[in-house]
């Protein structure tokens, strides 16, 4: 992790909020630009971040007593944001049941003396001013104190990104404490990568598909090395008759072709469809031969008035490039040993007795 990763509020402050969001998501101007914020606006100056970035914690702390302020713990937050985020760290930023996450842009800290005060806003229309030759306090229209003091320009990775959906177990917990900001451990870092990544896809976390893809491979290498050919075509007709299907194995005479077969027939009646099923027990690959076997068998067999598919289900890992660009041709469904555990898993093995 070259980068340190970081979860900030910025939420925090009374009647900052309104304004804190609209800095940080956008200001209605031309700029783009978007800011992460903290309060403290008492020691909003820029000779007081000169010295806490000089000479750290101790300045701080001498000038809050100066100050005559307690040295409570959340100081620690603003020592956090202003001294150890670096430039290019990145920050999950909660809201709500939501959360964005952003990359600081430079090393900047800007306070309420060099803030462009055209970026601070509420997004309708109220805007912030501040007397700069006096306490430097934000006030708001009807005079409230705004507390925001310190600013980070960040660039947004991901917006509005929703918790339950998309945050893994180490993040989600992360994003409970309290405090207005904390550093985050390289696995929640590890973890925001990847919520960053399913939320560009839209791919939130999934149980059941992490399941599948978790125990898919040892159920076919069960598959594999308990079953021979015959079992493995019981198990596939276990399957279809799970799903809904009245299944018919034909005799192996019953195609006029030479070359047609079908050892599977599985009938959908409510679905008007018939699926005619070649079977292979295969390790590796499986080559064009049961592409044809199975497009031989459904150019003699058809069943009037529904909708005739044809599948080659076999418990190898792959399909060779002939069979593929045939299946393409014909319009074959080729079904991977591994893509038939998940679909086993789909379906649950309660009633399962091979």
């Amino acid at each position: 992790m070259t980068n340190n990763y970081w979860m900030h509020r910025i939420t925090c402050g009374e009647n900052a909020s309104p304004y804190a969001q609209h800095l940080f998501f956008g200001n209605g101007n031309d700029s783009g630009d978007h800011y992460l914020s903290i309060g403290w606006c008492d020691f909003s100056y820029e000779k007081f971040v000169e010295a806490v970035l000089a000479e750290g914690a101790s300045a701080l702390d001498a000038l809050m007593q100066e100050a005559s302020y307690g040295l409570g713990r959340s100081r620690f937050s603003l020592y956090r944001f202003i001294v150890q985020m670096k430039r290019g760290d990145v920050v999950v930023v909660p809201i709500w049941d939501t959360f964005s996450v952003c990359r600081i842009a430079d090393d900047r800290v800007l306070t309420n003396e060099t803030i462009d005060m055209d970026l601070m806003t509420d997004g309708h229309g109220n805007r912030l001013t501040c007397n700069l030759s006096g306490d430097r306090y934000l006030y708001a229209s009807d005079g409230k104190i705004v507390d925001m003091g310190f600013y980070r320009k960040v660039e947004l990775l991901a917006t509005g990104i929703p918790r339950s959906e998309y945050a893994p177990q180490l993040l989600y917990s992360a994003m409970k404490n309290r405090s207005t900001n904390a550093a985050l451990s390289e696995e929640v870092a590890d973890e925001v990568d990847i919520a960053i990544s399913d939320w560009h896809r839209r791919k939130p976390v999934n149980l059941k598909a992490e399941i599948e893809n978790a125990v898919a491979g040892p159920v076919l290498d069960l598959v594999r090395n308990l079953l021979h050919d015959m079992k493995f075509e019981s198990l596939v007709e276990w399957y279809l008759t799970t799903i809904g299907a009245d299944v018919e194995k034909p005799a192996k005479n019953s195609c006029p072709t030479e070359d047609g077969d079908a050892d599977l027939i599985a009938h959908f009646d409510s679905l008007e469809t018939t699926v005619m099923v070649q079977v292979k027990k295969h390790d590796g690959y499986t080559g064009d031969w049961a592409v044809r076997q199975i497009t031989s068998y459904s150019e003699k067999y058809h069943v009037k008035d529904f909708m005739n598919q044809m599948w080659v289900i076999s418990s190898c890992d792959d399909y060779s490039d002939e069979a593929k660009q045939l299946a393409d041709e014909k319009g074959v469904r080729l079904i991977t040993g591994l893509e038939f555990a998940k679909m086993i898993l789909g379906v649950g093995i309660k009633s399962l007795t091979i």
